[in-house]
């Protein structure tokens, strides 16, 4: 049986179809191809903080809690750390 992607990948697809796009429309976002991005929600690919402060962007995140939970998810999966600047700089923006 396939292994479950990693919480954050899960919560990111969550995310994105909430918002109605698809993997080619958040890759040309981000300014990734779709295999790229597809392996970010797998859980194989590491998303930079700066990837994803435009990813919560592109899909409508705002509120600063939410921004928040998912900035701890990611870090709690072994994804590349944002720095506090990245982090207050995601906060700020909402």
């Amino acid at each position: 049986m396939p292994q479950k992607p990693p919480t954050f990948g899960r919560k990111l697809r969550s995310l994105r179809k909430r918002a109605r796009f698809n993997q080619a429309q958040v890759a040309k976002a981000l300014g990734m191809d779709r295999t790229s991005y597809g392996r970010v929600e797998l859980g194989k690919r590491n998303m930079a903080a700066s990837e994803l402060d435009a990813f919560l962007r592109f899909v409508g995140i705002s509120d600063p809690l939410e921004r928040s939970k998912i900035l701890s998810l990611a870090n709690s999966e072994d994804q590349e750390p944002p720095s506090p600047v990245d982090v207050e700089r995601c906060l700020e923006a909402a």
